[in-house]
């Protein structure tokens, strides 16, 4: 790995270190790695962690694992894995017939003209070489078809010693490619990361008008899809699938034979969380998840505090939820608008559930029914 942005697309693609969590008195650390996942590490010699698995996210997958909860049940370990993803936007997988059984993670760009709005959905085509793309006659005889071009990344200018600065922005691109009548654009990112979001460049007010229809995604160069196609002869076919809508939800795994962890649950049925876009003004993800017996109470920004039933890990269902109330209160950059609950905590002896709203400050709440954990 030559950049820490080399990720799964979506909100953000990268891999670091983000939080911690030790348990088994300390014998065992779990570290949240962002995309690469949830790290376990045996610390029985603190001078030298030694690494055990990780958890697995299975393809198409946004990633963004931002924190654990350990969950032990009959004698078996569960983690709850918490992805905090913002930005619902699907991520797409992209093939080509010049690849093969290769399959590239890839994003659309927010301000498309025309979007994937939900999993399945496909864009297909005979793909268009224009090169770099800065020019109106590198998409001749573009109409139609899906354009692919080399979009320089500029955030390496000035850091990577001789990165060219950009001959255009991606913006300019897709003016290009919407003005010759491709039916798609895709950019193929030329830096040591990932496929991220990039802005478009382009400041004219009927940007928008002018690439109406035209869907924009991009792949990265490091995934070697453009090098494959460009590699082919003759006619090559390129499709871009949708996948599912989704904020940040929870996954739940359990460790195979091989010390890696395999997710076998997920909980996604968090209003709005999942399976829906474009969804309401509000913040849908997950951040983090304590539990208390078999609940789990999770705090979800504008979802509030929402409590799962873990009686079957693989299965968690929703048993209650608590909301505070829209406010104008410290809207700082957040604006007006629903609850951000950032925090959860538990007092083990009295199942009271502290929460931090980061619009109206701390609630405390006593989870009633079936929201109550039988400890």
């Amino acid at each position: 790995m030559s950049s820490s942005f080399q990720g799964l697309p979506g909100f953000f693609a990268a891999h670091y270190a983000h939080s911690v969590r030790a348990v088994d008195g300390g014998m065992t650390g779990y570290v949240s790695y962002w995309d690469g996942g949830i790290l376990e590490f045996d610390l029985s010699d603190t001078t030298d962690p030694v690494f055990v698995g990780r958890t697995i996210y299975p393809a198409g997958s946004s990633g963004d694992g931002h924190s654990m909860t350990p969950y032990d049940v009959g004698g078996t370990r569960y983690i709850l894995q918490n992805d905090e993803d913002f930005d619902p936007t699907p991520d797409v997988l992209v093939t080509s017939s010049a690849t093969g059984s290769l399959i590239g993670d890839g994003i659309q760009a927010f301000w498309s003209g025309a979007l994937l709005t939900a999993g399945g959905q496909t864009v297909t085509g005979i793909v268009h070489d224009a090169g770099d793309g800065c020019r109106p006659s590198d998409y001749a005889g573009a109409t139609g078809k899906i354009a692919l071009a080399d979009t320089i990344d500029p955030f390496y200018v000035g850091i990577i010693t001789g990165w060219p600065e950009p001959p255009c922005s991606i913006g300019e691109q897709a003016l290009l490619a919407a003005a010759a009548g491709a039916s798609a654009f895709v950019s193929n990112l030329v830096s040591p990361d990932d496929a991220y979001q990039l802005s478009p460049g382009v400041s004219s007010r009927t940007f928008g008008q002018a690439i109406a229809g035209l869907s924009v995604f991009q792949i990265a160069d490091i995934d070697d899809l453009a090098a494959g196609i460009r590699a082919a002869v003759g006619t090559v076919t390129l499709t871009v699938t949708a996948q599912t809508p989704s904020w940040g939800y929870v996954r739940v795994f359990r460790q195979d034979a091989g010390d890696e962890w395999q997710q076998v649950g997920a909980f996604t049925d968090a209003p709005h969380a999942y399976d829906e876009f474009p969804t309401p003004p509000g913040s849908w993800s997950v951040h983090n998840t304590e539990v208390l017996g078999d609940r789990a109470y999770s705090s979800w920004y504008s979802n509030g505090i929402v409590a799962i039933d873990l009686s079957d890990p693989t299965q968690p269902q929703q048993v209650g939820q608590f909301v505070p109330d829209t406010s104008k209160r410290h809207a700082n950059s957040l604006g007006t608008g629903p609850a951000e609950v950032w925090g959860v905590a538990i007092d083990p002896e009295t199942g009271i559930i502290y929460a931090s709203d980061m619009r109206t400050g701390l609630w405390i709440v006593q989870p009633t029914g079936a929201a109550a954990s039988l400890e």
